[in-house]
């Protein structure tokens, strides 16, 4: 935290250092490039391609089609960068998500298009599987290695949130030059600067980056009771396209995780 406590003052964020390292959390920072599926080791963190699943598991479905594989992190080579000890030690984490099916004709999410699995099986008993026939071509997505890093995330701070003086861990909003001293460091720890183009932000762990939506009214309880399994950005790498240039969030509960229940991992598009 000392460096954390630095980096605040110098910034021009001193006055709520103290706040902020409080709320400050680690990251795994995912950059996705694209690959031969082939070459990717089985059970390896990636993007897109097939996903490694054991004998017999099935794939995940939605009124009896298969959801799109997303990606798969590989627990036990995150363990490096997992600052707090939050995911599991072992086994694989898989993400799927059809985003043709996600809004209903009432314009709501629903929970039946994504699916996380946590699998623990031996990778001498685990598989790659071809996408099934029926999933739309553009919904394959170009299978990515990826290269984890660690990066500190701090928390969204938009006007109109209703949980931004609860996620900075202050009393009252930040003044004007405070505010942009805020913007601009968060922009720099996500290596944005000031680039006029998208720059993909995959994460697992952290504070999301937000686009748009405040999402803890959505998920309800506090910020505090959730994880982010994943962040997973509109990429020309894994030739992903979430609405308008948008992000996926798959969030757990930390009770659940702990326990080894991913069964009402909520998810949220943001765009």
């Amino acid at each position: 935290m000392d460096n954390l406590s630095t980096l605040f003052q110098e910034r021009g964020l001193a006055r709520v250092s103290q706040n902020l390292q409080c709320v400050a959390l680690p990251s795994i920072r995912l950059k996705a490039q694209r690959s031969d599926d082939a070459v990717i080791p089985c059970g390896a963190t990636k993007f897109g391609g097939g996903p490694d699943l054991a004998a017999g598991q099935e794939w995940p479905e939605r009124q009896g089609k298969p959801l799109p594989f997303l990606a798969q992190l590989d627990l036990a080579a995150l363990i490096p960068y997992d600052m707090h000890h939050v995911l599991p030690r072992t086994g694989r984490l898989s993400f799927f998500f059809d985003v043709d099916a996600y809004y209903d004709g009432d314009g709501e999410p629903r929970s039946s298009t994504w699916k996380v699995c946590y699998d623990t099986t031996p990778l001498s008993l685990v598989t790659r599987h071809a996408i099934p026939t029926t999933v739309s071509k553009r919904r394959r997505y170009d299978a990515c290695t990826i290269t984890p890093s660690f990066e500190w995330t701090l928390p969204g701070y938009e006007p109109y949130s209703p949980t931004r003086l609860q996620r900075l861990n202050i009393s009252h909003d930040l003044p004007p030059d405070e505010e942009k001293a805020y913007y601009t460091l968060q922009n720099d720890l996500a290596g944005l600067g000031n680039s006029p183009y998208h720059i993909a932000i995959h994460r697992c762990l952290g504070n999301p980056d937000e686009l748009q939506h405040d999402p803890f009214p959505d998920l309800g309880g506090t910020p505090s009771d959730w994880v982010l399994l994943l962040q997973m950005d509109s990429d020309g790498e894994p030739e992903t396209q979430w609405a308008d240039t948008g992000r996926l969030y798959f969030w757990c509960q930390k009770s659940d995780l702990a326990a080894g229940d991913l069964s009402q991992v909520q998810m949220i598009l943001d765009c």
